[in-house]
């Protein structure tokens, strides 16, 4: 293994334990406070406001750790796994100018992580804000 694989492991690692300790704070500090509205506030939220939006907010964080887990592993993946080389063989394999292979390339590079992307959003969007009543549309829309 180069020094380059190191320092990119190290720098994925560090970033990803780094994002679930916040996270993990974060979830301390909203639920340690969820039944106490600040004072700043009192007179414009609700108690009822509040506890929907720190429920909202330990919901939504929870989820973001396990996306970010499954997000790293992917990128794993992507670099380290060779999933990227082997996107780049499939294009170059076409034998297409180097324009329309890098353009085909990223292309289907972005449109790959969109699609590995979309469970994510759609349980977003259709159980977590639908569960707060932030979201009234169906999937079907």
């Amino acid at each position: 293994m180069n020094s380059f694989t190191l320092l990119f492991l190290a720098a994925l690692s560090a970033g990803i334990i780094l994002q679930l300790w916040l996270s993990r704070r974060q979830i301390a500090y909203v639920f340690a406070h969820r039944n106490q509205v600040p004072a700043s506030f009192s007179e414009q939220v609700s108690q009822e406001a509040h506890h929907k939006a720190a429920d909202y907010t330990l919901a939504k964080t929870r989820f973001g750790r396990l996306e970010l887990i499954i997000a790293g592993l992917w990128l794993l993946a992507w670099t380290w796994g060779g999933g990227l080389n082997l996107l780049d063989q499939a294009w170059r394999g076409l034998e297409l100018s180097p324009l329309l292979t890098g353009i085909g390339f990223m292309l289907s590079a972005f449109a790959l992580m969109g699609v590995l992307d979309l469970p994510f959003a759609v349980y977003r969007t259709f159980s977590i804000e639908k569960r707060f009543g932030f979201n009234r549309t169906t999937p079907a829309l």
